[in-house]
């Protein structure tokens, strides 16, 4: 296997040396009790990109403070109690995994550094709780100096710009954005053009909005563009659904005899005008005569329309849609080249201040329970065996179940954590027995240090060896091994490890058994979440119309992660729930405009739509009954006969028929056949 070894990852590498070699040298020269604790922060913090090394350089040292306060707040009244301060110990540690999993923001890293900050104070000095001050204080000075050390390092010399990166990224994301336009253009053709994942462009999206987080940080201006990135995104979620539909519909139309040859033609001009690799202003100009030409193409409703009129207003409708997308999207591509001026961030971000997120409660409070759980589990099993270096075992469970307790598949992080502890553990061997005795001096240190370090912040810039590398990392730095006097104890540093395996393996045994609490069901429940946002669905603003399509497409991407531990429809059945909610708004919506007859059969028509999703919470498996599908047909039967013809009504009505019974392609009996 050949490594392909960038400049960028030797950049990054030297600049973590030299992080925490300077971290090293001022812990050393300080009188710091732990200078490893520096190094090895200057690691952690460490990102390839400046804007997320200060932003996880700040929620660590808040994180770090918030611990240190709790510790020395929980230690002094419950010393003389133990089994009280356990329990604080693990309610707290709990309380933050908990925020952690609600919050799933780059945030949520403050929140459960604060809990398992806590555990490493606390434990090592229960046999003399009176240094829990200086202890506390130690850590936190020694934490922040390796924060500080790495973000002057990698903000100073030769700095990755985090918003260089989000604009890459978020090309590519709207790129792919505009292939599944071009694909679902092309849906009906003999040759379909090839399109990216829907569900995984949601993931990629939950990324992106992840990766805004960290460009705050990198001032003022950073800032702004990240509110307009933010509010374009919101925009362009849109085409997940949208080019489902006009995939849809154009086939549907094809089935029932073919799609008409100027529709054709035009979406034929549609897919070369989103393909074009013009200038924003050129495309622009040629965005609004493809919409006159769009709503030119829409049937004249002067009669009560047939079936293929209504699938045919829907799909033209659908392509303007995806028109008026295209042009955000070259909207902020202008503003991009131009360097995002005050009007377009503030027109961009009135749309949409944030984006909701899914927050599985019951799986946050599941997941605090058992990380409870592990830790007062832990400490029994110490106490009773009566092993000296015990309490390290039960602390570094409870420390590993809360940080993998966010992942997809805990229980496979840490198998492969501890594999890389027992490799780290070899590696520091190395250096305790046979480097570092022969050591007298701190430039003979660095250069003992330099080849295990830089190679270890080689492997921390490729995602596949990331982990391994911090690994090594923390074996070459462990505090058994570097401290103030430069001494070495082997014993200690055996038994250190061995309760770091110790605690990984019981950590990976205590969440086979307490899965049940967060883990499993997961899936269901978060299928479970949009199912009942479209039971209790009601009108809603065109804000809070973003709000909820930015949280379900959040959970489709979710899904995409989970789908990797357990593959599955899920990711599919959560876009179809999006596209019935979408049109479930539209109907919300023409009736309150429709005559009071009208408004009277689509409330009805909601109303059974919430009861079939209510029955989905109970039986997920259940399909639509037809009678739900005669009610839509009857309710389409009323519109259609209604002179004028009531278009929006229409639109939402053909829709939601075609997403709740994709596979039923009969025309609604009410409706004339098509000719």
């Amino acid at each position: 296997m050949t490594l392909n070894i960038s400049r960028q990852a030797t950049l990054f590498s030297l600049k973590n040396f030299l992080a925490g070699m300077l971290a090293l040298y001022i812990a050393l020269r300080s009188g710091l009790e732990n200078p490893a604790w520096s190094v090895v922060t200057a690691y952690i913090v460490a990102q390839p990109h400046a804007g997320a090394t200060v932003s996880k350089g700040v929620y660590r040292m808040c994180g770090t403070f918030a611990g240190a306060c709790a510790s020395v707040f929980m230690v002094p009244p419950l010393v003389q109690t133990p089994a009280l301060l356990l329990l604080a110990i693990a309610a707290w540690l709990a309380l933050c995994v908990f925020l952690q999993l609600v919050d799933r923001t780059a945030r949520g890293y403050m929140f459960v550094l604060a809990g398992y900050t806590s555990c490493i104070i606390i434990f090592p000095i229960l046999s003399h709780p009176e240094d829990v001050f200086e202890y506390a204080s130690a850590r936190f000075l020694e934490i922040s100096l390796g924060i500080v050390c790495s973000t002057v390092v990698h903000a100073v010399v030769f700095p990755v710009s985090t918003t260089r990166i989000v604009r890459q990224r978020v090309d590519r994301a709207l790129a792919d954005a505009q292939a599944l336009a071009v694909a679902a253009l092309t849906a009906a053709s003999a040759e379909p053009a090839p399109a990216p994942d829907r569900q995984k462009l949601a993931a990629t999206f939950n990324e992106l909005y992840d990766l805004l987080v960290h460009q705050r940080f990198e001032g003022p201006h950073a800032r702004e563009e990240a509110r307009a990135i933010r509010a374009t995104l919101t925009q362009v979620e849109r085409v997940l659904p949208l080019s489902l539909a006009v995939a849809d519909r154009s086939a549907e139309l094809v089935a029932l005899g073919g799609l008409p040859a100027p529709v054709r033609a035009f979406m034929d001009e549609a897919r070369d005008w989103f393909a074009a690799g013009e200038d924003p202003a050129a495309q622009l100009a040629a965005m609004e005569p493809l919409l006159a030409r769009a709503a030119a193409l829409r049937p004249v409703l002067d009669a009560p329309p047939g079936w293929r009129e209504a699938l045919l207003c829907n799909l033209l409708e659908r392509i303007a849609e995806l028109i008026r997308l295209k042009g955000a999207i070259l909207r902020y591509r202008q503003a991009a080249a131009s360097g995002f001026s005050r009007g377009f961030v503030s027109a961009a971000a009135g749309g949409s201040a944030w984006r909701p997120m899914e927050r599985d409660l019951r799986g946050a409070a599941g997941a605090a329970l058992a990380v409870a759980v592990t830790l007062l589990v832990g400490n029994a099993l110490w106490i009773e065996s009566g092993w000296t270096q015990g309490y390290s075992a039960a602390m570094m469970a409870g420390v590993y179940f809360s940080v993998y307790s966010a992942t997809p598949n805990p229980a496979q992080m840490l198998k492969n954590k501890f594999v890389g502890v027992f490799l780290r553990l070899l590696l520091g061997a190395l250096y305790v027995v046979l480097i570092l005795p022969a050591i007298s001096d701190f430039g003979a240190m660095v250069l003992a240090f330099a080849p295990a370090l830089l190679a270890s912040g080689l492997m921390m810039a490729m995602p596949r060896f990331s982990a391994m590398g911090f690994n090594f990392v923390v074996g070459v730095m462990s505090p058994s091994i570097v401290d103030r006097t430069f001494h070495t104890d082997f014993e200690l540093y055996l038994n250190a490890g061995i309760a770091t395996l110790t605690g990984i393996y019981f950590a990976m045994l205590m969440v086979s058994v307490t899965r049940f609490l967060w883990l499993d069901g997961l899936v269901r429940r978060t299928l479970a979440a949009g199912r009942r946002d479209i039971a209790r669905m009601r009108y809603l603003s065109p804000r809070e119309q973003l709000r909820w399509r930015g949280r379900m497409i959040h959970r489709i991407g979710l899904l995409v992660l989970r789908m990797a531990a357990a593959p599955g429809p899920q990711p599919a059945e959560a876009l179809r729930d999006l596209m019935v909610g979408g049109a479930l708004l539209e109907l919300h919506q023409a009736s309150r405009k429709a005559d009071a007859a009208s408004a009277a059969a689509m409330r009805e028509l909601i109303g059974q739509v919430a009861a079939y999703y209510q029955t989905l919470e109970r039986t997920p498996t259940a399909a639509p009954p037809p009678a739900l599908r005669q009610a839509i047909d009857a309710c389409l039967a009323r519109i259609a006969a209604t002179l004028p013809v009531d278009e929006p009504a229409l639109l939402a009505l053909t829709s939601l028929r075609r997403n709740l019974f994709p596979a039923d392609h009969s025309v609604p009996a009410a409706l004339p056949a098509p000719g």
